[in-house]
């Protein structure tokens, strides 16, 4: 047999009904012998088997017979219209709590905002009276230094006059 022959015969045989077939029987074998080790028990249904092994073609699904559909993404993760109805009445229900927290929050700054415009005007006057006090112990500072001074040289003449008075 020439090079061109043998080509032809084992794109035949590789292409041939019978070789797919086995070929995934002996895939979906081993899928099953993997979840006996995995699980201790073969836990895959046979239409998640198939989806598996066939591989999704949009539309049908192989393996399962004419007319068979694919599961919808939901189904196929195992949930159901019930579920979707309480989630969505529970991401109702979060929503409504952000939004009560939120409001919550917002009126709580509202009043640390006033609050903060209190404390603004208490240290304004506070700042205010600090100065005043300033002002109020330099004033006393210069006349104790004035009054230091003329009690300093009111004494300084008493003792003058004692010394000429006794001398």
């Amino acid at each position: 047999m020439d090079r061109l022959s043998l080509l032809k015969l084992n794109k035949i045989l590789s292409t041939s009904p019978y070789l797919r077939r086995q070929k995934n029987y002996e895939a979906l074998k081993r899928l099953h012998e993997k979840e006996i080790e995995k699980h201790g028990e073969d836990t895959l249904s046979v239409k998640d088997a198939y989806i598996k092994v066939f591989k999704h073609k949009s539309g049908y699904v192989k393996g399962l017979g004419p007319g068979a559909r694919p599961p919808k993404k939901c189904r196929a993760e195992g949930e159901s219209n019930e579920a979707r109805v309480s989630l969505s009445s529970e991401i109702q229900k979060l929503k409504d709590d952000a939004a009560t927290r939120e409001a919550s929050l917002v009126s709580e700054i509202e009043t640390l905002k006033v609050s903060n415009k209190e404390l603004k005007t208490s240290n304004e006057e506070l700042i205010a009276s600090n100065d005043e006090l300033k002002a109020t112990v330099s004033r006393i500072n210069i006349e104790a230094i004035k009054r230091e001074k003329k009690l300093k040289d009111d004494m300084m003449k008493m003792f003058e006059q004692m010394r000429n008075s006794m001398g």
